[in-house]
């Protein structure tokens, strides 16, 4: 008798095993959230997995990028910038639009009400990553 593996079953298993990749790559390099008990952390490893990927995210890097950044800012920090909100629903590049983003956030965490200055960093973003392919 073979055993085979659904893909639904082999899409779950791939996601339990990101999230706790996720969970171990915050907890050692955020003090802060490796303070948190297991059953805080994983709740919250999901919220900002299912968050990303409203807004259109789907690789490691854009799910890992978005979950550092909801850490520092807080789930939904996207729409605090309807100029993020757009970009982050663009049918550009993932990379190029993580790569928007993470500027974005750069700012933010520096000057946290100074959303129209992290919304001036976008377009620059977009512009230096241009090579990295158009829609």
């Amino acid at each position: 008798m073979s055993m085979r593996i659904r893909t639904e079953q082999a899409a779950r298993l791939a996601q339990t095993q990101f999230i706790q990749k996720l969970d171990g790559a915050l907890a050692r390099r955020l003090p802060d959230f490796a303070s948190l008990p297991m059953h805080d952390r994983l709740p919250l490893v999901v919220q900002c997995l299912d968050a990303a990927e409203r807004r259109g995210l789907r690789s490691e890097q854009g799910l890992a990028s978005y979950a550092l950044a909801a850490w520092f800012l807080g789930v939904g920090f996207e729409t605090r910038s309807a100029r993020l909100l757009v970009l982050l629903t663009r049918s550009l590049p993932e990379v190029r639009r993580v790569y928007a983003m993470n500027e974005w956030v750069r700012l933010m965490i520096g000057a946290p009400d100074e959303v129209a200055a992290a919304d001036a960093v976008l377009m620059p973003a977009l512009q230096r990553t241009a090579a990295w392919g158009a829609a």
